[in-house]
């Protein structure tokens, strides 16, 4: 899936069967003018990649000598940072990013993202200088304290706070661990229509009723 007014996409798959999507995330790191967009990652990585490691590593590489920034919005001005999920046939990843730093979890389990960061003290990558940033700019006391959601997201952002993405993220991880083991197309359809409501709300539902609580995020 591609905005048309733009190189990259948010959705893709390639012929090595690579697949990768993306969400906008928000910190409390800086929002650059310039770099590249999450959505140009993703494509440059869709396009030199084999595998979903290497599609990790070449966003990181991208990251790295590039940095991130720009307006990713078509009207109106929107900038943000970057989350990715990543996924081969044989294993998938999580990457997060805030401005230049990134950290990324190896999925164990049934793994969904949304527009928050969702990496806590799990992870198996990290940026060499990310935690002894965080300890340096007071996000969190020593090393052993680092918890990057907790560290890094902005508690008054209002993007951050409106987009409810935790609870998307919240909503679609727990439909997944509910059908581990059994999931197919239609199952992975039905979470995205998800209106994460309760059974006698859900009943009465109704399109104008949509709100960003629900992963179908109708509005």
């Amino acid at each position: 899936m591609k905005p048309f007014w733009m190189f990259g996409c948010e959705m893709g798959t390639n012929e090595y069967g690579v697949t990768m999507g993306n969400e906008a995330v928000y910190t409390k790191e800086p929002l650059r003018k310039k770099g590249l967009l999450g959505m140009d990652m993703m494509t440059l990585a869709l396009q030199r990649s084999k595998t979903a490691k290497e599609a990790l590593d070449t966003i990181i590489s991208l990251l790295e000598e590039h940095g991130q920034g720009g307006n990713c919005g078509y009207l109106n001005k929107l900038n943000y940072h970057n989350s990715f999920i990543i996924a081969d046939l044989d294993e998938a990843w999580v990457l997060e990013t805030s401005d230049r730093f990134w950290i990324a979890e190896k999925v164990k389990d049934v793994r969904s993202i949304s527009n928050t960061i969702s990496i806590e003290k799990e992870f198996d990558l990290v940026h060499p200088e990310l935690i002894q940033y965080a300890v340096e700019r007071g996000y969190c006391k020593t090393e052993d304290e680092f918890n990057f959601a907790k560290n890094f997201i902005p508690k008054l952002n209002i993007y951050q706070i409106f987009a409810h993405g935790k609870v998307r993220q919240t909503c679609t991880t727990n439909r997944l661990k509910n059908e581990k083991g059994k999931i197919t197309p239609e199952i992975i359809m039905s979470v995205l229509r998800d209106h994460n409501l309760k059974q006698k709300t859900e009943e009465k539902w109704a399109p104008h009723q949509g709100s960003l609580r629900s992963p179908c995020c109708t509005l």
